[in-house]
């Protein structure tokens, strides 16, 4: 090699070589393998745009609500204006036929007035009415759109109470929610009457007990001496009456009081719990009388005295 072409082979080539056009051919493959890339970018592109893109006016859905009396998305159900009289109406439809029994039962009642089977036939048909109205009292209890609506305002809380009051049942309340319950008072002030001494003073017993309450959540809502009092009114009943229609209930009443009294309940104790260490978790013995299909505390509960026959 001469010198001259020695020279030439180690000069670097000139920035116009360097930057010079590329060949077709090489276009052609660059845009091949990049093509898919391109692709791919647009798609993603084009979803992200879909996704921030505003509805059009008029045309936004509303929010999926869980159930159709939520008005707004995260909002608690409840019972809307138009909802109220509605919901009423289908409640009283199934008050009527308990309201037509109860009063129709002195017709039976008076066949036998003051008999023990006057007490048997009250008896029978006051257990079919308990349950019939235990059914609705269930439904009401967990009718989330009509517990709210409730709470909603004093005003709402007063109209329920007068339509069940205007119709011989009561409200009562169990673990924060309200439902209706049989109203021992009218139906002894219906059949007082046509009953025997015992169960018109049972029924006073109960009228009475009702009234003030017991317990709610596991805690007593009267005074630990009116627990006493009571044990001594049912004991009183029980000795004045050894023979009665009544008596399995009135002695269920009377071993619930009584177990309350000595041992107390989980939220209203006797004794503080680190100075029982033998205690066990044995249950309060269970009224032997009617029972419902309800698992919440029952909330007619018996009397402080009994009154005369």
């Amino acid at each position: 090699m001469s010198r001259e072409g020695s020279h030439r082979a180690c000069q670097p080539e000139s920035p116009a070589s360097l930057f010079s056009a590329p060949q077709p051919s090489a276009i052609r493959e660059a845009a091949h393998s990049t093509m898919p890339l391109l692709l791919v970018l647009l798609v993603v592109l084009a979803a992200c745009t879909r996704e921030r893109q505003p509805a059009a006016h008029g045309t936004e859905q509303p929010p999926v609500t869980s159930t159709p009396s939520a008005s707004h998305e995260g909002s608690l159900p409840m019972l809307t204006p138009e909802m109220v009289s509605p919901w009423f109406a289908r409640i009283d439809a199934r008050l009527q036929p308990l309201v037509r029994r109860r009063d129709s039962v002195i017709v039976t009642l008076r066949q036998d007035s003051g008999t023990t089977s006057a007490d048997s036939l009250f008896l029978a048909f006051r257990d079919g009415y308990a349950s019939a109205i235990d059914s609705i009292g269930r439904e009401t209890w967990d009718d989330a759109p009509f517990q709210n609506w409730l709470i909603s305002s004093t005003a709402a809380s007063d109209s329920a109470e007068r339509f069940f009051n205007a119709r011989g049942f009561a409200l009562t309340l169990s673990e924060g929610s309200t439902y209706p319950i049989e109203n021992t008072g009218v139906l002894l002030k219906t059949v007082r009457p046509f009953l025997t001494a015992a169960l018109r003073d049972f029924l006073a017993l109960r009228e009475h007990d009702e009234a003030q309450g017991f317990s709610e959540d596991a805690a007593l809502l009267i005074p630990w001496d009116s627990v006493g009092e009571r044990v001594a009114a049912w004991e009183r009943l029980l000795h004045a009456y050894p023979v009665f229609v009544a008596r399995q209930e009135a002695q269920g009443w009377y071993d619930l009081y009584l177990s309350t009294y000595f041992t107390g309940m989980d939220n209203s104790p006797v004794f503080d719990k680190t100075l029982m260490p033998f205690e066990t978790d044995r249950p309060l013995p269970r009224s032997s009388g009617r029972t419902t299909s309800r698992q919440w505390q029952p909330s007619s509960l018996p009397s402080a005295s009994v009154p005369p026959a």
